[in-house]
């Protein structure tokens, strides 16, 4: 009878042990994805000879001016909604 109950105990062990160690599994994440999207910029402006920057709610997206013909060199992730963009002209610093 004793050897049964030392069974038992281990088992039940196990299973408390099994159970604590799967319930912190990082791929049962239920947190909800924030949804993004993909924006490309392009200097289409012939005009402005020294290029461009372009600002996305304040945060400029090139690092250096986009001269005519230019562009991002692909999507770049921005957060979904209404942005307020701008463009500034790299030479004068005022707005187009």
């Amino acid at each position: 009878m004793k050897f049964i109950n030392s069974k038992i105990s281990h088992f039940m062990l196990f299973v408390a042990a099994a159970f604590v160690l799967t319930s912190c599994l990082k791929n049962q994440d239920d947190q909800p994805r924030m949804p993004s999207a993909g924006l490309m910029a392009l200097n289409l402006s012939p005009d402005h000879d020294m290029g461009v920057v372009f600002r996305l709610s304040g945060n400029t997206l090139n690092n250096q001016p986009m001269t005519f013909g230019n562009f991002t060199g692909g999507y770049l992730p921005i957060y979904l909604g209404n942005r307020d963009i701008r463009t500034v002209d790299a030479r004068t610093g005022a707005e187009l």
